[in-house]
């Protein structure tokens, strides 16, 4: 990295020729740096032998001009002494630069220069926040000049490098317009200053090549990817290492300076977590040794091995206690609750704290007991924060004498939490617990509210900081003893074939987290590949958009068609149709427009949705289908007039409506034998797509009772757009997940949910039926299960093909161009769900946001599941009262 040192100044020795008679040196030599003049400035003031200034009059004034550019310098043993208040702050800003190596040039043409930033009060640089000035070459009217931007001011920065290179004003007027800051009229000195760079002039940067102009990557700086475009060390001796990162966007480089210390990054520039940081966390995740200069390897190398203080002991975020603590509280931890911790702890009435032994007579190492009774003090004289008073303590520990390895203090016993320099009681913990589930209250707040209580005592209690009791909540809720499996099943489904809900009710909530707050993991490789069987067109009663469009208005109750679009509908159907103009002419009454009985009938059939859905692949339809098909008169079976209300309620209807279509007609006889063969098309030419036998873990999925079967696969269907008419509009989060993904049965158990990593599609749903259940449920409530319908047929539609997809009664207003055969309240055998099980139960989620929203990938998680698990209990406890 030795070409990424400084470029080197113009130097110029200084002699006693420099300075004056009286000893007061020049500021244009100042340092050894020859400074360029500026145009149009104005003659430096005359100085005085007594160190004084002399004052110029302006022309037509009496006033005296002030100057601010000098200094004086006097010598005094060989030693010049400045006068540093006296001095302008851009040539104390540019002293202190240079001599502190403070500045850094990203590429040889001085395009953009990275500063660190100056206080003006204190007239010092500021190590912790940097600035960079970049600078391109513009053709203003008059002449070739630079344009300059500095990160100070983002809006400028933006308008400046998005705006044309060639600008219709003169130099002096887009000067006034735009202005200056102490960061660019620092790096234009410098720049005039630095060998190589101050002959560059803006002329010919401008008629030069986009890749001279950018530098390319000559200095050897590591580049990865499209989006970070290269890293580089910073000048300067800082006490961790300064990583620049340049992160390219469609308009400009947008640069970045990142601390590098333990194993957190914190960018210098933005001052927040940022592109900057993120795309420095991607690249070394990806980085190699062929792409990755050796310097920076070593950087990333020694990151991840935290630096503590001196004489400070590391302190641990996670529990010394080891034992599983009971979510369902117990008889004996009811009493230990009950009788608290200074009743169950001796007292050393010597010290009057409280002595805390390890509990338990094995070892959880090696199981072996323990016999030996030599205790061994680990921590002394420690708080012990109870619900409403503070104790002190003092834990000990034990070494198993058949595997030699220490036993700590567990405090189960006590009924309190081992943290290690602090104990917490189960009275605390136990409390935010419920607090956490059956209300709404963050962490945060009952932390200040317990501090509150405290307060009203006169207990001091500083010793117990935020952060150390969200690391004991987190150590509490590792431990909790819960039977999730158990707890993600309905005792009801249980009983069904497989032990599967046959009813699903399934949507997705906002309810989320930070998506910077991700953890990596690898994406499963799907080795399995499926082709497409069917296409859309193919399930679709009519192809023709013209036609169903002619067909919707003939349906219509508004008005009569007109005489020319009714003769295009019966001459578009003669052609293509033959049954539906033949079922046509059998009804039509002269009208142009469709007599009641039929309207939803035919409205239905000229949905551009899949027939299917209209007559289910499904034994119970198929024999329905074959029995009038066959001119039976099923008004005179009562058990199959029933399945036929349950299962095709628009023939059901449609036969209510006109008693005399039983037995069929021939027209309609036609037409429901042309139904029933289209109907069929999907599952024709398919097979079960389940050849796969990997099982790829899912650690963003959360489904207790229904594990990982198979994997996905890979569908031909998977590149092609969504086929359905249908459309849902999302509305995202500009820095959060959009949220979480959960299914119900019918009794309202949840299941489990799924992380949503993208804007909610019908891939989810799909994914979760496909690979964890042993057969597809019989019917999917979902408010979007138009789309989803059309997605599985288009990927594994035997696996689906007993299944009937529903939209629930709340959303269905929202589903103008759907047919009746989707909606729940079609089917009045259904009539007794609550299809808005799912909905209810994330509003209660809802409770939880302000909590979990800003928590990493597994606290977000295992709250989550916790918060579930505890509706789930109590709902099953009522399913199990009731039956």
């Amino acid at each position: 990295m030795d070409d990424l040192k400084k470029l080197p100044i113009k130097s110029k020795l200084m002699t006693v020729g420099q300075f004056r008679e009286d000893g007061i040196l020049n500021l244009n030599y100042y340092c050894g740096m020859k400074r360029a003049p500026n145009k149009g400035a104005s003659k430096r003031p005359a100085v005085r032998k007594d160190g004084s200034r002399c004052t110029q009059k302006k022309k037509g004034s009496g006033v005296a001009s002030k100057t601010t550019d000098q200094a004086t310098c006097s010598m005094q043993d060989g030693v010049i002494q400045d006068d540093i208040h006296s001095v302008s702050s851009v040539d104390v800003y540019l002293q202190q630069l240079v001599q502190e190596e403070g500045y850094t040039f990203v590429d040889r043409l001085g395009s953009t220069i990275i500063l660190q930033d100056f206080n003006l009060d204190l007239r010092q640089l500021q190590r912790h926040i940097f600035r960079f000035v970049s600078r391109r070459s513009v053709k203003f009217i008059d002449c070739y000049d630079w344009a300059y931007a500095c990160s100070c001011n983002p809006s400028n920065h933006d308008l400046i490098w998005n705006m044309d290179c060639c600008q219709q004003v003169k130099y002096i007027d887009f000067l006034g317009g735009h202005g200056t800051c102490l960061h660019i009229e620092t790096s234009q000195q410098l720049l005039s200053s630095i060998e190589g760079i101050s002959g560059i002039d803006a002329e010919s940067t401008f008629h030069s090549s986009p890749a001279d102009v950018d530098g390319s990557n000559e200095h050897g700086y590591a580049s990865y990817s499209e989006i970070v475009s290269q890293v580089f060390i910073l000048n300067g001796s800082h006490e961790v290492p300064h990583l620049g990162v340049i992160v390219s966007s469609h308009t400009f480089d947008r640069i970045g300076v990142v601390k590098c210390e333990d194993d957190k990054t914190i960018c210098m520039v933005c001052n927040r977590p940022c592109l900057h940081t993120n795309a420095l966390k991607l690249y070394r995740e990806n980085m190699t040794h062929d792409n990755t200069p050796e310097p920076i390897q070593h950087i990333f190398e020694n990151m991840g091995s935290p630096k503590l203080p001196q004489n400070r002991e590391k302190r641990s975020s996670k529990p010394i206690s080891f034992k599983p603590i009971p979510f369902h509280v117990t008889q004996d931890f009811k009493m230990k609750i009950n009788t608290g911790f200074k009743k169950l702890a001796y007292q050393d009435p010597t010290t009057g704290r409280y002595v805390l032994l390890p509990d338990g007579h094995l070892c959880p190492h090696c199981g072996h007991a323990i016999t030996t009774q030599q205790f061994t003090a680990t921590h002394e004289d420690i708080p012990v924060f109870l619900r409403d008073e503070i104790a002190r303590a003092d834990v000990f520990s034990v070494t198993c004498s058949m595997c030699e390895r220490v036993v700590p203090c567990d405090g189960q016993e006590y009924s309190v939490l081992n943290m290690g320099h602090f104990l917490i009681g189960y009275d605390v913990l136990r409390d935010y617990l419920n607090n956490f589930l059956h209300g709404s209250r963050p962490v945060y707040t009952y932390f200040r509210v317990w501090e509150d209580n405290l307060d009203d005592r006169g207990i001091t209690h500083s010793e117990l900081t935020y952060h150390r009791f969200l690391n004991a909540w987190y150590g509490f809720l590792s431990l909790v003893d819960v039977d999730f499996r158990n707890g993600f099943s309905c005792p009801l489904c249980e009983k069904n074939e497989g032990g599967l809900p046959q009813i699903i009710i399934c949507d997705g909530t906002s309810l989320s987290f930070r998506r910077d707050m991700m953890t990596v993991h690898a994406e499963p490789e799907e080795t399995c590949y499926f082709e497409r069987t069917s296409t859309h067109s193919s399930r679709v009663f009519l192809r023709s958009r013209q036609t169903r469009e002619l067909l919707q208005r003939y349906c219509s109750p508004a008005t009569p068609m007109s005489e020319r679009d009714h003769k295009d509908l019966l001459s578009a159907m003669s052609t293509n149709h033959h049954t539906l103009h033949m079922f046509l002419l059998s009804i039509d009454d002269g009208s142009r427009r469709c007599p009641p009985p039929y309207r939803r009938f035919l409205s239905d059939i000229s949905r551009n949705f899949p027939v299917c859905s209209l007559l289910p692949s499904s034994p119970p339809v198929r024999e329905l289908v074959q029995m009038l098909l066959s001119g039976v008169n099923i008004r005179q079976l009562p058990g199959k007039w029933a399945a036929l209300q349950a299962h095709v309620p628009l023939l059901f209807d449609l036969f209510c409506a006109d008693a005399s279509l039983i037995p069929l007609p021939i027209a309609l006889h036609e037409l429901l034998k042309d139904m029933w063969a289209v109907s069929q098309q999907p599952f024709i030419h398919s097979s079960l797509n389940h050849q796969c036998d990997s099982v790829p873990s899912k650690p963003r999925a959360y489904f207790p009772s229904l594990p990982l079967l198979h994997c996905r696969g890979r569908y031909g269907a998977d590149k092609s757009p969504p086929d359905s008419s249908c459309e849902k509009t999302f509305r995202g989060h500009p820095f959060l997940l959009p949220g979480i993904f959960t299914i119900f049965c019918e009794h309202g158990i949840c299941y489990g949910f799924e992380l949503m990593e993208s804007c909610e599609s019908a891939n989810i749903p799909f994914s979760i039926f496909n690979t964890r259940f042993t057969k597809a449920p019989s019917v999917v409530i979902y408010d979007f299960a138009c789309n989803l319908h059309a997605y599985c047929l288009n990927r594994d539609p035997i696996f689906f093909q007993e299944t009937r997809f529903l939209v629930d009664r709340f959303h269905w207003k929202n589903h103008k161009a759907c047919p009746s055969s989707y909606h729940l309240s079609s089917y009045p055998s259904l009539s007794h769900l609550n299809s808005q099980v799912n909905e209810q139960a994330n509003a209660g989620l809802k409770k939880i946001k302000g909590q979990v929203s800003y928590m990493s990938e597994d606290h977000f998680l295992s709250h989550c599941e916790l918060y579930l698990y505890n509706k789930n209990h109590h709902l099953r406890k009522s399913l199990l009262g009731n039956h």
